[in-house]
């Protein structure tokens, strides 16, 4: 009996080193023969999360711009309409306005037609530029006026943007010329030193926090002037209104006769 458990046990013992034995040397050749790639994980940032969805959406929707005015497409006539104040456009686009929630806080945003830009309101004073570029493609999207967005690192190359008139600097023929005279003389100069085109990003303006923003558009009130029935027949009318000077002229002028 004890013979016959001794040799169970003896082989068992040997069987089961033997297996593992075995079983260790199988798999160190398969890593030697066939070695395992490790896996990488990506992780992706909060800010990452937030622009990608939103720039993806962006490069495949259809570009429109039907809210956008035409004065926009023509420098000259533009630049003379803005210099009257509070214009018709710029009231309209400040009151379209978009309110998103970012990884940085809620940013409330419109577009600055004075200053070519969008404005923004945020209670972080340092928002990174994707994330603004972010808000701003959600902008364009919502509002149909795709042709505020002139970033040309985002936009494909192809895009054409009618908005850059205002971004190029128009040069008098007289400059142009002496710049060509003065081309002739020089020598060529080499590839290498030669500057690289500008690129055209968007313009971001900080407006402070979001306890600064106002729904309500503030009206700047019309001075008529001062109004009065006892200077009805006053020669100039009530428009003239009275100065210093004048003032004091009208003491030192002699009295008028007496008839």
């Amino acid at each position: 009996m004890n013979v016959f458990f001794f040799r169970n046990y003896i082989g068992s013992f040997f069987q089961s080193w033997t297996s593992y034995i075995l079983r260790y040397v199988y798999q160190e050749y398969l890593k030697w023969k066939i070695p395992v790639k490790k896996t990488q994980i990506l992780r992706i940032s909060d800010e990452e999360m937030f622009i990608l969805p939103i720039k993806k959406r962006f490069l495949d929707r259809e570009k429109t711009s039907s809210n956008i005015c035409f004065l926009f497409y023509k420098k000259n006539a533009f630049q003379e309409y803005m210099k009257n104040p509070n214009t018709n456009i710029e009231k309209t686009w400040k009151s379209r306005i978009q309110m998103t929630y970012t990884p940085r806080g809620n940013i409330i945003m419109f577009y600055d037609a004075y200053k070519l830009g969008f404005s923004y309101y945020c209670d972080q004073n340092v928002v990174s530029y994707d994330i603004l570029n972010a808000v701003a493609m959600r902008y364009v999207m919502l509002y149909n006026c795709a042709h505020f967005f002139i970033d040309e690192v985002v936009l494909p190359e192809e895009t054409d943007c009618p908005l850059n008139i205002h971004y190029i600097l128009e040069n008098k023929p007289s400059q142009i010329n002496a710049f060509k005279q003065i081309n002739r003389k020089l020598p060529a100069a080499n590839k290498n030193n030669e500057k690289k085109k500008e690129i055209l990003r968007n313009k971001f303006i900080y407006l402070g926090t979001l306890r600064n923003f106002s729904i309500c558009q503030k009206t700047q009130p019309v001075n008529e002037g001062f109004q009065s029935p006892l200077l009805d027949g006053l020669t100039g009318g009530q428009s003239e209104r009275m100065n210093w000077a004048k003032f004091k002229a009208s003491l030192l002028a002699p009295p008028l006769p007496s008839h």
